[in-house]
């Protein structure tokens, strides 16, 4: 009975071990980037390394993945570093998704994980009216320094922000209760506006 807990035990860390080494040692990075309504993966394959197949992982709560691609073949090269992509052009919009990739019998690479919001106005609040806090997306690709300025009804200015992101958080503890306007600029040009409700 001890042999047989020991070898499971054995077991449990050698698939550990494998999942770790997967993380850490084949890929030099795997990142996910939001263009549009599409996330564009990318991710590079140290060199020396090689699997047969790579398949692209999709999940919302992070656990329960689901494929949504594959690249067929052999990857990676024995040589050189090799740099490969995919674009999820159906991502869940408006909340988080996470990715991982199968590299064939390397395993499971560690899990990226991204905010995808709707940007059909260019700009998103959630929640909107907000209780507690509330975020503001909004699309600035290059990361290029904006200005946010936030106004009270009545047009009178009260917080400004200059930021290369692309959100500003806004908590309730910093805000009265009541309807907000704000602009979003760029080189002294309006790119967004809209309002917000603080209850």
């Amino acid at each position: 009975m001890k042999r047989k807990k020991y070898l499971l035990i054995s077991i449990f860390l050698f698939v550990l071990i494998k999942t770790s080494f997967a993380q850490s040692e084949f890929l030099v990075n795997f990142s996910a980037i939001q263009n549009e309504q599409v996330v564009h993966l990318s991710f590079t394959l140290k060199g020396g390394i090689t699997c047969l197949g790579t398949q692209i992982e999709r999940a919302t709560d992070g656990i329960h993945f689901a494929a949504i691609g594959s690249i067929a073949g052999v990857c990676g090269n024995s040589n050189f570093e090799v740099t490969y992509s995919y674009d999820d052009s159906m991502p869940v919009l408006n909340q988080s998704n996470f990715y991982r990739l199968q590299l064939g019998q390397l395993g499971y690479s560690q899990i990226v994980n991204l905010r995808v919001s709707d940007y059909s106005k260019g700009w998103q609040i959630i929640p909107n009216p907000a209780t507690d806090e509330a975020v503001i997306y909004f699309q600035n690709k290059g990361n290029h320094q904006v200005i946010f300025k936030l106004y009270k009804e009545d047009g009178l200015l009260i917080k400004t922000v200059t930021t290369i992101s692309n959100s500003i958080d806004l908590h309730k503890s910093d805000l009265m209760p009541g309807h907000y306007i704000f602009s979003i600029e760029e080189n002294k040009e309006k790119r967004y506006s809209g309002h917000l409700v603080i209850l």
